[in-house]
């Protein structure tokens, strides 16, 4: 590209959103106890669950996305939390704990036990 065509790109957007206006509602967790029935599973196929796989659900009341690592025992990973809800799998029982960062990168965490 020239010069000429590079300064016609419009890079600015609307509106400014800056860091200060940004807050991070917590988030919360659930462990789905009907995870492996037949209609949680019709409901939500492409979760894809397979027998014995725990499944929890983290709403999200942000209007943002927001980046979670889990921990359960020896197990853990990270995902990231869409506005309203986000479910995921795990293959062993026991308490889970999720972590995220507030607006001042500030770890927050919310624990909750599972089947």
């Amino acid at each position: 590209m020239t010069q000429a065509e590079l300064d016609e790109i419009v890079t600015e957007t609307s509106p400014d959103v800056y860091d200060a206006e940004l807050v991070v509602q917590n988030l919360n967790l659930t462990y789905i106890q009907d995870g492996q029935s037949d209609a949680f599973k019709a409901a939500h196929p492409d979760l894809g669950i397979q027998d014995g796989d725990r499944v929890w659900r983290v709403t999200n009341s942000n209007n943002f996305a927001v980046y979670v690592e889990y921990v359960k025992g020896t197990e853990s990973g990270e995902l990231v939390a869409n506005p309203s809800q986000t479910f995921y799998l795990t293959e062993t029982s026991g308490t889970m704990i999720i972590k995220w960062q507030d607006e001042n990168g500030v770890w927050k965490q919310t624990v909750k036990a599972g089947a």
